[in-house]
């Protein structure tokens, strides 16, 4: 009697940790990230997270000092296509994706796909204004 008591607690503690700790934009159960606590210093510290990245993609290419330009443009061009396909076939396996999120990043790492589906909404609403 004692553990079936135990037991319906145990679940009903479950069910109010769930409700209260669902995420509104993901799909998991997850806390949100917080946002910019300093916008300065998160700044600089993804800025650094940045020059890092550029550095080491610079350093496969070679030692001349030029590479950095063209890790730079590497790094800008494929910054959200490899986040889409990490967080989607990585991160995802084990992990309930945000809807959100995915198709967000969906949009940054193809923005030429998505400008003609918005040239076709944009003409259908100024039709039916």
């Amino acid at each position: 009697m004692k553990t079936e008591k135990r037991d319906t607690e145990a679940l009903q503690k479950k069910k109010v940790l769930k409700k209260n700790t669902k995420c509104d934009f993901c799909t998991g159960y997850e806390e949100k990230i917080e946002g910019d606590q300093n916008s300065e210093i998160c700044k600089e510290i993804a800025d650094m997270k940045k020059h890092e990245l550029i550095a080491c993609i610079a350093s496969y290419l070679g030692k001349d000092p030029e590479y950095l330009s063209v890790a730079e443009e590497l790094f800008e061009i494929l910054k959200y296509p490899v986040t889409e396909y990490v967080l989607k076939h990585e991160f995802n396996k084990n992990n309930n994706l945000s809807l959100h999120l995915a198709l967000w990043l969906e949009e940054q790492s193809t923005p030429d796909a998505v400008e003609p589906l918005n040239n076709i909404v944009d003409t259908y609403l100024k039709s039916v204004k």
